[in-house]
């Protein structure tokens, strides 16, 4: 029987491509981000190291308003410094040989259940915080009608339809129940536009007089459906503070949240539009 392997993933150029996906589809994950940049700075590819570093930090103070950790402080000191040979963040996993016993998991006793395991659950627990509302964009509160036309096309002409998104018309309803919930809980956006137009996207939502601070967009290079990609982030934007309500307007991703036992409501005052749906579910794109 061959000895069993350490916890590491790797530490130079070999374990960027990896790292890079799981960071794609954890991008709240501290840890994750450490290691991507340990990985980098140890393969020598310093000028991609540090805004790795840095758009994990900003992502954890946007969406959450947390400072980084001990081990990214650190970690960019050592990066500026220029005295990376090792990742400083080290497994906690050691190589043992095949008569070393394997220590049964931790186990949380039966009657103490994990608090965040489902979301009733999660609105129980005591906080000093306001509930999250978590909101869509497009179908929600901007109507992409307009643009909708460009994924009729074969192939479907995305760039066009997210360049056209600045100019989308604002929908009643959606400003409406945003300005509803705004004096009792902390509004969160899980839109599945791409990161890359999220310039564009903050200032339609300023010009609207929305709030900016909890923006979450699709990494670039994730095709995850939208109802996977949303499911991701409620898991974690739950562990930070409880999630009161949900307001989403695909059917598919209504259905997969609502299956999930998460608090939905659906926004039914925009037309649907089948491309857009194909869009989010089988093309992973918005």
């Amino acid at each position: 029987m061959p000895p069993r392997r350490t916890g590491e993933v790797g530490a130079g150029a070999d374990a960027v491509p990896g790292l890079s996906r799981l960071v794609a589809w954890y991008p709240l994950r501290e840890r994750l981000h450490g290691r991507l940049t340990c990985a980098l700075s140890v393969a020598g590819d310093r000028s991609r190291a540090l805004p790795v570093r840095r758009g994990g930090c900003r992502r954890s103070v946007d969406a959450f308003g947390l400072e980084p950790g001990r081990d990214l402080r650190r970690l960019r000191d050592v990066i500026i410094a220029d005295r990376m040979t090792a990742p400083p963040l080290v497994s906690r996993f050691r190589p043992g040989t095949p008569d070393t016993p394997c220590r049964a998991p931790r186990r949380r006793p039966a009657d103490h259940p994990d608090p965040l395991s489902t979301p009733s659950r999660r609105s129980r627990v005591t906080s000093t915080q306001r509930p999250w509302a978590v909101f869509d964009i497009d179908g929600v509160v901007a109507d992409v009608t307009h643009r909708v036309v460009h994924l009729t096309a074969s192939p479907p002409d995305w760039e066009t339809f997210f360049a056209l998104a600045g100019s989308d018309t604002p929908l009643p309803q959606g400003l409406a129940l945003v300005e509803e919930v705004l004096a009792t809980h902390e509004v969160a956006w899980l839109t599945g536009r791409p990161e890359r137009i999220r310039a564009m996207t903050t200032d339609w939502l300023s010009a609207q007089g929305l709030p900016t601070g909890h923006l979450h967009m699709r990494p670039d290079g994730d095709d995850r459906p939208a109802s996977v990609l949303k499911s991701a982030w409620l898991v974690e934007l739950a562990r930070i503070r409880p999630i009161a309500v949900v307001v989403e307007d695909d059917d598919a991703v209504v259905s997969a949240l609502l299956a999930a036992d998460w608090p939905v409501r659906q926004a039914a005052w925009a037309a649907p539009a089948a491309p857009l749906h194909t869009a989010q579910e089988r093309w992973g794109r918005t």
